[in-house]
């Protein structure tokens, strides 16, 4: 839970409107591609049922990935481009998400944009320098987890306070507790 406090509050800065950065990774797109397709929340989401990544593919070579949120969707476009006869890569990152204000630390802080596509960009730079596709998906995984759970009003009660016990119970609403428990 202090992983998931952290990464929220790591993304509550000041800042709004769409954020585009672009990484050249030393790597053909089609492990580019890979590494970045199979980028999920579902560790979290077993915690906080509720919380919500789609992904989609508006093309051949764009990777969307959507939270779903109670205040409007946040969306991650990576745009992978083939450069160099296929020998690197250039991501096309843009990152879109609603104003979404929380109190933190006893502060009211905003969704920055900026924050988030510095997270995807700092991935994406070490994917880069270290080629490790198993560590840029745990970085993204986080960085998408923290924007569900900000887009999510319920999850961001439940993470950074506030009624506690009610936001759990409105996560759980949905949920069969008789199925995933064990048999006697």
């Amino acid at each position: 839970m202090r992983f998931l406090i952290a990464l929220v509050m790591a993304l509550g800065l000041a800042a709004c409107g769409a954020n585009e950065s672009e990484v050249r990774i030393g790597q053909p797109s089609a492990k580019v591609y890979s590494a970045l397709s199979q980028s999920s929340i579902s560790e979290v989401a077993m915690l906080m049922p509720g919380l919500a990544v789609q992904r989609s593919n508006p093309s051949q070579n764009e990777i969307l990935y959507t939270a779903v949120g109670d205040d409007g969707n946040a969306t991650v476009r990576f745009a992978i481009e083939s450069v160099d006869g296929g020998t690197a890569t250039i991501v096309r990152t843009t990152v879109d998400a609603p104003e979404i204000t929380a109190k933190i630390g006893g502060e009211m802080k905003v969704l920055s944009e900026a924050r988030v596509a510095m997270g995807m960009e700092r991935a994406l730079r070490s994917f880069s320098r270290d080629g490790d596709a198993g560590k840029v998906r745990t970085e993204l995984n986080g960085v998408l987890a923290a924007l569900a759970i900000s887009t999510n009003r319920d999850a961001r009660e439940l993470v950074l306070g506030g009624d506690k016990e009610a936001a759990l119970e409105r996560l759980l609403a949905n949920v069969d507790i008789e199925s995933l428990s064990e048999g006697d």
